[in-house]
C-alpha cells in the first residue's frame, strides 16, 4: 500500500506525541509518510525535534505539494484560527486519529481532523464535531455532544447527555453529572464537578463547577 504524505501543525507536546504514535502504530506507519513540522515560532524553524525537521511556519503549507495535515495544538481557539489560514487551500486532508487502544461504540460519529488518545471510551452514539482532542483515559458517556474544536484533557469524563459547544477547553480530571451544557468557547478547570449549564465564554472552576470569570 502507498502512504500517503502528512505535516504536523505544531512542535510542541501535542505535535511531539502525534509524530511518536504515527511512527509506533503499525497501520498509521503503513498508511502516513512523516514529512516533519511546520510551527509558527521563528526559534524552531529548521529546528530538528525527534529527529524531524521543522519545515517552516504555517503559511509555508500553502506553498508546498498537496499532502494530510494534522492540527496537533491543544487551545481550542488557535486550532480554529490556524483552520481560518488554510481553509482557501481545498487540497488539504485533515485525517482522524484513533490510536487502536482507545474505544469507540460502532454508533459514535466523529469528524475530521479528531485526535483521539490511547485509553479513551467514546460510547455509544456520541458525536464528536470537527478537530475534537480527546485525550488520554476520557470517558465520554452516552448520548455526548462534542462542539467543534474541542480539547478535553487527560481523564475527564462527560456524563451521558453532556454537551460541549464549540471550541470548550475541558480540563483534567474534570467532570459533569448527565444532562449539562457547557456553552460556546468555555474553560472548564482541572478537577471542577459541573452539576448545571455553564454560560459560553465562561471559566468555571471548583466543586462544585463556578463561573470566575470570562475565558
Amino acid at each position: 500500500m502507498k502512504s500517503s504524505d502528512l505535516v504536523i501543525i505544531g512542535a510542541g507536546g501535542v505535535g511531539r506525541y502525534v509524530a511518536e504514535q504515527l511512527r509506533t502504530v503499525p497501520e498509521w506507519r503503513q498508511t502516513w509518510r512523516l514529512l516533519g513540522f511546520v510551527d509558527d515560532d521563528p526559534a524552531l524553524q529548521g529546528q530538528v525535534i525527534d529527529d524531524l525537521e521543522v519545515l517552516g511556519n504555517v503559511d509555508s503549507l500553502t506553498r508546498s505539494r498537496p499532502c494530510a495535515v494534522i492540527i496537533a495544538i491543544a487551545a481550542s481557539r488557535s486550532k480554529k484560527q490556524l483552520l481560518s489560514r488554510l481553509e482557501h487551500d481545498h487540497y488539504f486532508e485533515y485525517p482522524s486519529l484513533i490510536h487502536p487502544r482507545a474505544w469507540v461504540a460502532a454508533s459514535a460519529t466523529l469528524g475530521k481532523g479528531a485526535l483521539v488518545y490511547p485509553g479513551a471510551h467514546i460510547n455509544h452514539h456520541v458525536h464528536l464535531g470537527e478537530f475534537v482532542t480527546v485525550n488520554m483515559g476520557v470517558v465520554l458517556g452516552h448520548d455526548t455532544q462534542v462542539g467543534d474544536f474541542c480539547s478535553i484533557a487527560p481523564n475527564a469524563a462527560l456524563a451521558g447527555h453532556t454537551h460541549l459547544g464549540v471550541g470548550v477547553e475541558f480540563g483534567i480530571n474534570a467532570c459533569t453529572i448527565q444532562n449539562c451544557h457547557v456553552g460556546d468557547w468555555s474553560r472548564i478547570g482541572a478537577g471542577a464537578v459541573v452539576i448545571e449549564a455553564i454560560p459560553e465564554a465562561t471559566t468555571a472552576v471548583g466543586v462544585p463547577a463556578r463561573p470566575q470569570g470570562i475565558a
